[in-house]
């Protein structure tokens, strides 16, 4: 199964990803997030150190169907822009611990 992320619409009202992401954000919603967003990609996050990031970006490009490479942050910023504009994962994630 592949995904596919549009970047032209992520930020529209009546998107159900932006719209989940504002309810997390909003602390309305604090449980799992399977079936939030229909017809959108759900991943998990996994944050390591910069020394081992190539690494684990190689060991995803070598195994892409159990560990998909959705995006690449930068040291240090909780943005992830090529998910969407306004994604911030100190505030969008429910449970990450």
């Amino acid at each position: 199964m592949s995904a596919t992320i549009t970047t032209n619409r992520q930020e529209q009202p009546d998107n159900p990803a932006h719209a989940a992401r504002l309810a997390i954000r909003a602390g309305r919603h604090r449980g799992h997030t399977a079936g939030l967003a229909p017809g959108y990609v759900q991943a998990n996050l996994a944050i390591l150190p910069a020394e081992y990031a190539a690494e684990f970006q190689s060991f995803c490009l070598l195994n892409p169907k159990p560990c998909p490479l959705l995006a690449i942050g930068e040291p240090g910023s909780p943005y992830l822009p090529t998910l969407g504009r306004d994604l911030d994962l100190r505030t969008d994630l429910p449970g990450y611990r």
